[in-house]
């Protein structure tokens, strides 16, 4: 699945910033190339650079949502975004069901707001490339030429732009100069009152899908 997308990039979309694809064997091999700096977490990042690191995230974010689709296949590009959030849900659900020695109904508060949410999404929102899991782990910056790349796209899809913002959420909920920054540059021209909503639904979407992936849980009130 990462093979795929870095390879289309590489050949494509040089401009990016993000590993190449250099070998993969198309069954458990990548090798791709390094890209400069360290991850985001490693680094100070205060209200003096916090602007311009934001910016250069939100630039290559821009990039990646701009990155044609043709070369997807018509099945991509025929996704029923709605159906596929209700299939995930479910999805997540039974296997927190299977993991954990508790009740579900834990969850029950955020499940529903998800379910009313993404009910309201009647049409098909403006299908781009999403990286889809833009963590501080997977964001690179290099404090020299000042490059921000993203790394590991193993969890890429085709979706809802604002989708691509929930991971950003937990980059703020460590550092609040990085979130008034996202906000100074997105709040005359990005988010309606309708998109924070859908935002704050797709958080909790990656909540319960984190939580069907490891089997543990911390903190779940500051969730």
């Amino acid at each position: 699945h990462e093979a795929s997308i870095l390879s289309y990039l590489s050949n494509k979309h040089s401009f990016l910033k993000c590993p190449k694809l250099i070998y993969t064997n198309h069954r458990n091999i990548i090798i791709e190339s390094a890209v400069p700096g360290k991850e985001l977490d490693l680094f100070t990042i205060d209200e003096q650079n916090s602007h311009f690191v934001m910016q250069s995230i939100l630039r290559n974010i821009a990039r990646l949502q701009e990155v044609e689709l043709e070369g997807f296949g018509i099945e991509c590009l025929k996704l029923d975004w709605k159906s596929f959030l209700y299939n995930k849900m479910e999805t997540y659900e039974r296997e927190i069901a299977n993991i954990y020695d508790f009740d579900i109904d834990i969850f029950k508060p955020i499940i529903d707001f998800e379910y009313r949410i993404f009910e309201d999404i009647i049409k098909k929102p403006s299908m781009v490339l999403l990286h889809n899991d833009l963590n501080a782990s997977n964001i690179f910056y290099d404090d020299k030429s000042k490059i921000v790349s993203f790394i590991d796209f193993e969890r890429w899809i085709i979706g809802d732009p604002i989708k691509e913002f929930s991971k950003l959420i937990w980059i703020f909920m460590k550092n609040k100069h990085m979130q008034k920054a996202f906000y100074a540059f997105n709040s005359n021209f990005l988010l309606d009152n309708g998109d924070i909503l859908l935002l704050k639904a797709y958080f909790y979407f990656d909540i319960l899908f984190h939580f069907s992936l490891y089997n543990k849980i911390k903190n779940i009130g500051d969730w």
